[in-house]
């Protein structure tokens, strides 16, 4: 999950490729695991962080799919794991606790020129890159003395910075801790032994036990080291029981019950409290928001049709080639023909895997980035806008507004699970599959009327 929003209880996943919207409206179980920092005051603090995350990543103006959950699927369960797993400690210092601000939204790797040469894997690390330094070196000095150091102490990280993390300060602070502690010694001696032994480890994996130890005439060569903690080896690779390692985790940490923990270290380690930053505006706004819309549309891969009114659509939509040779669609709009069955007779969503073309009433339109938010209670199975090979949204064109921080104010958070989407990205000519993006505003004034060109997209 990408964010957790404490006024409503509602929690946000934010994708490009689908995979998180199907595996949550598939099964009836949804588990959603955030960290604490996740969390954002207001349900009108999203206009501000989906806008971050979005640009900072990946320079789109908006995520392809950016799910809002408020609860479960109809007969379903939903329930939250807030893990802390060090957070509260870094929260309650006074150095580190900017570091929590952090978005994920990996502008720092982009930029590192450390990072950029080395690859993610060289860190060792879950979160690599500048931030992952810090927040590793930070919770475990002696496990990751080392990253702080593989820095060039250029500030380009705090440079890019959407959320204005000083990482270069952070760093350069956690060398002098090293340093005090006299860390560095230690990473000279452990590269030069690991500089002996690897290779011998590297040899000595393929005769480790089912736990891990090393058995043969290779044991020798690395006494008391672990194979598996060489050459990216992992407990999977040496034949570890995975419930093995799960059980002695869970006997360690039963001792102190983890939300009691939490809760006691945060109501210890209070900071103080600030005012909450105001959203009155004035926001971005455009003079023909339909125009801006159809340009931000066309410009991330997408195309609007314009129907003077809805009885045009099934006219319109005919000249999709996709759409004519299309066996199977579920059209959740009155005008536009199903093809193949009665969907609504549906139970169960993976039936909906041969469905080749969904065709879904948008609830509006944002003109600063071409999003349409879909309503849950009018999708039955939310699976259909993401399982359907092509993807057809009617919005009607009065329903164009401008802005991001327009379309939060607009809809209810206590209403069932709600999306939007933007076109997905172009995929490589070469690829099998397809995904045609076709975008239908029923078009009521006459100033605003254009006439659609090409008809079909295919990615």
């Amino acid at each position: 999950m990408n964010f957790a929003v404490a006024e409503t209880g509602g929690v946000v996943v934010c994708t490009n490729e689908g995979n998180a919207d199907i595996g949550i409206s598939l099964p009836p179980l949804h588990i959603a695991c955030l960290g604490i920092e996740k969390l954002i005051p207001r349900w009108a603090d999203l206009a501000v962080f989906t806008r971050l995350l979005a640009r900072n990543a990946t320079g789109q103006p908006v995520t392809t799919y950016t799910s809002h959950f408020h609860g479960p699927l109809p007969g379903g369960e939903l329930h939250y794991v807030l893990v802390d797993n060090g957070r509260s400690t870094l929260r309650a210092n006074d150095v580190f606790r900017e570091s929590l601000c952090c978005i994920r939204c990996g502008a720092c790797l982009n930029t590192c020129p450390v990072y950029r040469r080395s690859g993610g894997y060289s860190y060792h690390a879950t979160i690599p890159g500048p931030i992952g330094s810090v927040l590793n070196a930070a919770q475990d000095a002696k496990t990751f003395h080392s990253l702080p150091y593989a820095c060039s102490l250029c500030g380009s990280c705090a440079d890019v910075c959407p959320v204005k993390i000083p990482l270069d300060q952070q760093l350069l602070y956690l060398r002098g801790t090293i340093a005090g502690h006299g860390l560095p010694a230690a990473v000279e001696a452990a590269a030069h032994e690991v500089d002996q032994l690897c290779d011998a480890a590297h040899v000595a994996v393929q005769f480790g036990g089912p736990d891990g130890a090393v058995v043969g005439p290779q044991a020798a060569a690395i006494p008391g080291v672990q194979p598996t903690q060489c050459m990216g080896q992992t407990a999977r690779d040496a034949g570890i029981s995975r419930r093995r390692v799960f059980e002695n985790s869970t006997r360690a940490n039963n001792a102190v019950d983890s939300k009691t923990h939490i809760i006691h270290t945060l109501r210890r380690d209070q900071v103080a409290e600030t005012d909450l930053p105001s959203l009155d505006g004035p926001w971005l706004t455009f003079g023909r928001p339909l125009d801006q819309f159809r340009e931000v549309l066309a410009a991330v891969g997408g195309q609007a049709l314009a129907a003077r009114h809805e009885g045009d659509l099934p006219q319109l939509l005919a000249q999709l080639p996709s759409l004519r040779a299309a066996q199977h669609v579920w059209s959740l709009v009155p005008a536009v023909a199903s093809v193949g069955r009665d969907w609504t007779s549906v139970t169960d969503p993976h039936e909906l895997e041969v469905l080749d073309y969904c065709v879904a009433p948008g609830e509006f339109g944002v003109a600063e980035n071409a999003a349409v938010w879909i309503a849950h209670p009018t999708v039955p199975h939310r699976a259909a806008l993401f399982i359907a090979q092509h993807l057809v949204l009617v919005v009607p064109a009065r329903e164009i507004i401008h802005n991001m921080h327009e379309a939060y104010a607009r809809i209810d958070p206590g209403t069932p699970p709600l999306a939007y989407s933007s076109p997905d990205r172009p995929r490589p000519p070469t690829s099998s599959s397809r995904w045609s993006s076709a975008l239908t505003v029923l078009d009521r004034l006459p100033s605003c009327w254009w006439e659609p060109k090409t008809l079909d997209f295919r990615f």
